[in-house]
């Protein structure tokens, strides 16, 4: 069990655990699951003047930074290096981190698509396992600012 599903499982909720082939992309772990790649979320870590926060699109799309910096108020707002990822979260393998803000004490911003699922799929942690579970729950408590922030 990984840290990932304990703390789903403390948490109450019903997931799936999906393993497949490890991938180091979005696109690789919707292909992997013959998932459409709109339906798998990918978590982008960027870098604020107040620390970390976790962008989640879908895996077929990227972070328009603009779009967050507008949506939060700032313009210290960039993609995280990989060597600040690694040491701020090392519980996470690179490419493979969940959406779980509350997991990783860092705030969520979330785009809409991501929202209007029933059912997401996102990396758990591992890059050969994914978790599939209802978005309801997956952000149903927690403190995420939710906007358009993605472009094709």
């Amino acid at each position: 069990m990984s840290q990932v599903t304990e703390h789903l499982e403390s948490r109450g909720f019903e997931f799936e655990v999906l393993p497949h082939e490890p991938t180091e992309t979005g696109l690789a772990e919707a292909d992997s699951l013959g998932l459409s790649a709109s339906d798998v979320a990918k978590t982008v870590v960027l870098d604020l003047r107040t620390g970390h926060a976790f962008a989640v699109v879908p895996a077929d799309r990227f972070v328009d930074l603009d779009a967050v910096r507008q949506l939060i108020n700032s313009r210290h707002v960039h993609l995280a290096e990989e060597d600040d990822i690694r040491r701020d979260y090392p519980e996470f393998q690179l490419g493979a981190i969940p959406p779980l803000g509350a997991l990783a004490h860092t705030p969520l911003v979330v785009d809409r698509a991501i929202i209007e699922h029933d059912e997401i799929v996102f990396a758990g942690g591992e890059k050969e396992v994914s978790i599939r579970m209802k978005t309801a729950d997956l952000f149903g408590d927690a403190q995420m600012i939710v906007g358009d922030i993605c472009y094709d």
